[in-house]
């Protein structure tokens, strides 16, 4: 990168102790900081070849089931699925396909 000053931009900047030099030293620097900050930021934002896989196939094998408690019950839920050795996710699965053959046999 080449940065040229006119000759009235050099010499207002040298009276008040600033040198191109070190101006031109300053943008390279920031250049290249910029351009590994922006590397960097694209390699965080697009992720590993695996994770991006392991997204696809859950997103192609799995569906998504939202659920909203009160302010509470959340930890108590966690808790309790963890006293009994499950995870969240299994413990709520397990109960509602419990409850989901308790009503299919009374019909």
């Amino acid at each position: 990168m080449s940065i040229l000053f006119s000759k009235k931009i050099s010499n207002k900047l040298e009276t008040v102790g600033i040198s191109t030099k070190n101006i031109r030293k300053f943008f390279e620097v920031e250049k290249i900081g910029t351009m590994c900050y922006s590397l960097i930021k694209r390699r965080d934002s697009m992720g590993t070849s695996a994770t991006r896989a392991n997204a696809r196939y859950k997103e192609k094998m799995y569906e998504r089931v939202y659920l909203q408690v009160k302010k509470g019950q959340k930890d108590r839920l966690k808790e309790f699925a963890e006293s009994v050795g499950m995870s969240v996710n299994s413990f709520v699965l397990s109960a509602v396909e419990e409850k989901i053959n308790r009503l299919d046999k009374k019909d």
